[in-house]
């Protein structure tokens, strides 16, 4: 592979890195100044927190954590609101498996999983935006959650009123970086799954930019869901969080297939298409039996996390070991794939410690959207590796079976090609005429005036050759010397001899232009059927006996023999 094709695809991810930053700063600092100049009431501090009937605890809730709940817990939440004015306020909550219900000074106003929670259906990551009237100073708010789920969570979510529009100013900001990643990934698996509908062939290739394309978007999926940016485009939750569910555990598939196209063991590609439909029928089962109202969807995620760090686990292994056996192109992903496992890591020990120990973790930074981009810009650079590689060798092998199969004095095939054609015309069956030329008086030309002379002659009737049969489907070859061979398919005999006196007034076209050396030629053909037990070989001699029976009477009528008696 030469560094050039390796520094093309370092300078376009450089590039497309690059055009993100310039993205992100400027668009960070604008929505900053927005949110700067705006109000924004956090209710965390002096809040009333009462777990079921008993004690109200005044308390921080942004620093406060608490034993995991069970299902039908109920934690009421109470704060009276402060004198600042805000247009068309929100009060923003993010929950995780708890219906709600939010009261102003007693009076009910919002409500929201109740009916789910009594059906017994999933309620998970929540992200509501509940009006409030614009006189809510100086009134009580009560914030009552019914928890859905054993151990759904530890602590608190920010928690805040705020203009409505610039509660979605304050989701983009918060996780600016998250939403131009996924913007990248999914117009980049956008593009591929274009290129693959355009390109239908379904080459190893082209199913491999399959499974990047499909990684790609379902891990976008997953983190415009994990960071509240899904609630801004799709207002139903249960539509979010099935989303969500499935964009967690999906990758693995894509994944699994990728490696079974790019790593070359036979053993190792069994085993990851194995893993990819063992998952697909696990998804398809979770769908079946939640759709039924038998269990929810929700119940299997042990399950999909074995399978998924299974996928993981086979990856990493058959990584390193290619790793050590120096395939080039598998490094990247192994380095790719090695801060993936890292951040994965990272961010599975960092939600553990924000959902049970939140006084040691507070922030909800995540480093997965630069995981995730990695990740896949690995296996993108892997891919292109692999394709301008695989170019590289056809080009070279293109080069070579050029120069073992083509003329280098006239660029028609040698005898080397005219013996693989005839092979492929007995192996498939193929009938054809065989067409024999042979110049005459060469010979003389060669001894009176050299070589060179010679072999312009041989070039010039190769052109002319060309010239006149190039219309036709037909193989034109040099034999040697300057003996020729036409192989030509469906064809009839009266087009043979019609294309042959073509030839003869091509070439006195080409005499009468010449004030030296003039083209003579002799000829002869014979026809193979396709099914003749003798082969195309003996069809090759016998249009090469009549060739030389022609070559004999052009000779007798020259009068001149001495040449053709000793070496024509």
């Amino acid at each position: 592979m030469k560094h050039g094709n390796t520094n093309l695809v370092r300078g376009f991810l450089f590039v497309l890195f690059l055009l993100i930053a310039l993205i992100y700063l400027p668009a960070s600092d604008f929505l900053n100044q927005s949110l700067n100049s705006s109000t924004i009431i956090t209710i965390d501090q002096d809040v009333s927190f009462q777990w079921n009937e008993g004690e109200k605890q005044i308390l921080d809730l942004s620093e406060y954590s608490f034993e995991a709940p069970h299902r039908g817990d109920i934690i009421t939440i109470e704060k009276t609101l402060p004198d600042e004015k805000i247009i068309h306020p929100v009060l923003v909550l993010e929950l995780y498996h708890c219906a709600v219900d939010v009261y102003l000074d007693g009076e009910h106003v919002y409500t929201y999983g109740q009916d789910l929670y009594e059906q017994k259906k999933v309620l998970g990551h929540e992200f509501l935006r509940v009006p409030l009237p614009e006189d809510f100073q100086g009134k009580n708010l009560m914030v009552i959650l019914t928890v859905t789920e054993e151990d759904g969570f530890t602590s608190m979510e920010d928690t805040y009123i705020v203009n409505e529009g610039i509660s979605y100013s304050k989701v983009l900001v918060d996780n600016l970086l998250t939403l131009l990643s996924c913007l990248t990934l999914i117009t980049f698996g956008m593009i591929g799954i274009g290129a693959v509908l355009v390109n239908k062939n379904g080459d190893r290739d082209i199913r491999t930019l399959t499974w990047i394309c499909g990684f790609c978007i379902i891990i976008a999926m997953w983190m415009l869901c994990n960071d509240d940016i899904m609630f801004m485009i799709i207002s139903n939750m249960q539509v979010v969080n099935v989303i969500e569910f499935f964009s967690v555990y999906l990758p693995g598939i894509p994944t699994a297939l990728f490696f079974a196209n790019v790593l070359e063991n036979p053993r190792w590609r069994k085993i990851y298409i194995g893993l990819a439909v063992f998952n697909i029928i696990v998804d398809v089962i979770i769908v079946v039996i939640h759709l039924m109202g038998i269990a929810n969807y929700i119940v299997w995620i042990p399950v999909m996390h074995v399978i998924l760090l299974t996928i993981i686990a086979f990856v990493v292994y058959t990584l390193v070991v290619s790793y050590r056996k120096k395939e080039n192109e598998i490094k990247i992903l192994v380095y790719g794939m090695s801060f993936m496992v890292i951040v994965s890591l990272f961010e599975l020990i960092r939600f553990n410690l924000y959902k049970y120990v939140n006084e040691i973790v507070s922030e909800r930074f995540s480093l997965m959207p630069i995981g995730a981009l990695i990740f896949a810009g690995s296996m993108v650079y892997s891919y292109c590796m692999r394709i301008l590689k695989r170019y590289q060798d056809k080009a070279e092998q293109e080069i070579i079976e050029k120069m073992a199969y083509t003329d280098m004095l006239t660029n028609t095939y040698n005898r080397n090609k005219c013996e693989k054609i005839w092979e492929d015309m007995e192996r498939k069956h193929i009938p054809a005429y065989i067409v024999c030329l042979d110049l005459n008086g060469l010979k003389q030309i060669n001894d009176t005036y050299g070589h060179s002379r010679g072999d312009d002659l041989i070039v010039n009737f190769s052109k002319i050759l060309h010239e006149t049969f190039d219309k036709y489907d037909c193989a034109i070859g040099r034999m040697g010397g300057d003996e020729f061979v036409i192989v030509m398919y469906d064809t009839k005999e009266q087009d043979i001899v019609s294309v042959l006196e073509e030839l003869s007034k091509n070439i006195h076209t080409w005499n009468g232009k010449q004030n030296g050396d003039l083209l003579s030629v002799a000829y002869g053909y014979a026809y193979y059927d396709g099914a003749k037990a003798s082969g195309v070989q003996a069809v090759y001699s016998q249009a090469d006996q009549e060739m030389y029976e022609l070559k004999r009477k052009m000779k007798r009528q020259m009068g001149d023999m001495r040449e053709f008696d000793g070496n024509v």
